[in-house]
Parts: structure tokens; C-alpha cells; sequence
């Protein structure tokens, strides 16, 4: 009987410590998986990347919210996800002219550090949208791109084609999404602590709109002053129809003058 109970306590024992290992094991995958969405954030995972890791595993660590025996696990997380955005993200990339004008890129629409020595146009890059001014260039500037985006807008009709002009559904909608942007005060992150405020919005917040460009990448300025004509447009049809209910209300309830005798 002794054996029996014995033998019991040794197998509740085992499944006891299987239970905690597989706790603490879950409450790591929980944990790196955080850590490994903070590494895609903070970390370039196009470039060499175990240093980046391990800082943020370790920050992650000191501020309570990675257990010190997970570190492991979150390192090996953040590989993984590192891993999934280069499959994705980092082939291909190159640097092309991300565009030109003071109005299209101006430091003070697309602040951006002068180019390295191997920071030149068609040579490879790593970072998915970063940007560059060439020696001498206050407005001209590299993008690290896939591909090389489509130059400024041409507006002759010879030069066009499947040309529609916009009917009153079509201007109520980009008026629509006009209103629906939310504009935001920010300072870019290559700003210095006492870098200019700045005023847009953001391209997550509309990424579907003519106002973002196809690599979403940048704001179309050409399509988003167009949405704003738009709206003025239609607002101004609103204005003038209300004009008019005005004055055929006034012109109706106008008091009648009695004849003169």
C-alpha cells in the first residue's frame, strides 16, 4: 500500500511540474510575442538585426513585462518576425528618386539627413520608405523604394487617357472622405527635441483615399488638393441652392404693400 501511495505522489508530482512547465511556457509565448510586434517596430529588420533583438528583449526585461527566464523565447520570436517582414519587405529595394519640387518634398513637408557615400541613385537599400537628400539637394530626394514611383502629374489631355469627369455622387464622396480625416499636430522622428510642430494627416488613418500614393508610402498631393476641390465645389452647390431658398422664401413673405390712392 505504501508503494501504491508513493508511486501516486510520484505521478502527481510529475503532472504537477508538467502544468507549470506548460504555464510557463505559454506565458513565454504570450510575452514574445509582444516583444517580437515591439522588434518589427524599433528594430530595421532588412539590416543585421541580432543586437537590435536582443536590446529590445532585454529593455523588455528590465521594465517588468518579459519574465528574465523568457528571454530566450522572445529572441527567438523576434527572429521569426524579423524573418517574415525581410520575405516580404526587404527584396528588391532600391534607391530612386522619391521626388522633386520644394512643394512635392520640401524639408519642411519630408525632413531627411543627407545620403551616405553608399546611398546612391539605383544602389540597394534595406528600409522600406526611407529617405535621403543628395549633396547639394535641399528638396530633391532619394527614396528607398521597390520600385520608381510615378513622376508628377501631367495634366495635358493629349497625354491622358479613360478620361470621366466626376458627376454630383462622385464629388459628395470625396467630400465624404475629405470630412472624415482626421488632421493631427506631430514632429517626425528624425525632428530634434525642439523640431517644428507639424500639421496633416496621417496615411494609416487613410490609406484607401486618392490623397495616399500607390506605394502608400507617401500623400499624393496632386489627388488630395483635388478631393478638397471637390468638397469646395460641392459645398459651393449647397451654398447656392440654400442662397436661393432664401430668397424665394423672403420674396414670398415679403409683407404686400397697400395700393396708393
Amino acid at each position: 500500500m505504501t508503494l501504491r501511495v508513493q508511486a501516486a505522489a510520484v505521478l502527481a508530482s510529475g503532472l504537477l511540474a508538467c502544468t507549470t512547465v506548460a504555464r510557463a511556457a505559454d506565458s513565454c509565448a504570450q510575452a514574445g510575442g509582444a516583444v517580437a510586434d515591439e522588434v518589427t517596430r524599433q528594430c530595421d529588420c532588412c539590416a543585421p538585426v541580432r543586437r537590435c533583438i536582443r536590446g529590445v528583449v532585454e529593455s523588455a526585461v528590465a521594465s517588468g513585462t518579459l519574465p528574465g527566464s523568457c528571454r530566450r523565447q522572445a529572441r527567438r520570436d523576434g527572429r521569426l518576425a524579423c524573418r517574415a517582414v525581410r520575405q516580404t519587405s526587404c527584396r528588391g529595394l532600391h534607391w530612386f528618386p522619391a521626388c522633386n519640387g520644394p512643394i512635392q518634398c520640401g524639408q519642411t513637408i519630408y525632413p531627411a539627413p543627407p545620403c551616405g557615400p553608399t546611398e546612391t541613385l539605383g544602389a540597394r537599400c534595406s528600409k522600406l520608405g526611407m529617405r535621403c537628400n543628395p549633396p547639394g539637394e535641399s528638396c530633391s530626394q532619394l527614396g528607398c523604394l521597390p520600385a520608381r514611383p510615378v513622376e508628377c502629374p501631367i495634366s495635358r489631355r493629349a497625354a491622358k487617357r479613360d478620361i470621366r469627369y466626376l458627376n454630383d455622387a462622385d464629388l459628395n464622396a470625396l467630400r465624404a472622405d475629405v470630412l472624415a480625416m482626421k488632421l493631427a499636430r506631430y514632429r517626425y522622428r528624425t525632428d530634434g527635441a525642439d523640431g517644428p510642430e507639424r500639421l496633416g494627416f496621417l496615411i494609416d488613418d487613410a490609406p484607401h483615399t486618392p490623397a495616399v500614393a500607390p506605394d502608400a508610402t507617401q500623400v499624393d498631393l496632386y489627388g488630395y488638393a483635388s478631393m478638397v476641390v471637390a468638397a469646395v465645389q460641392t459645398q459651393a452647390k449647397e451654398i447656392e441652392a440654400l442662397r436661393r431658398e432664401v430668397s424665394e422664401l423672403r420674396r414670398t413673405r415679403a409683407p404686400k404693400r397697400a395700393p396708393r390712392e
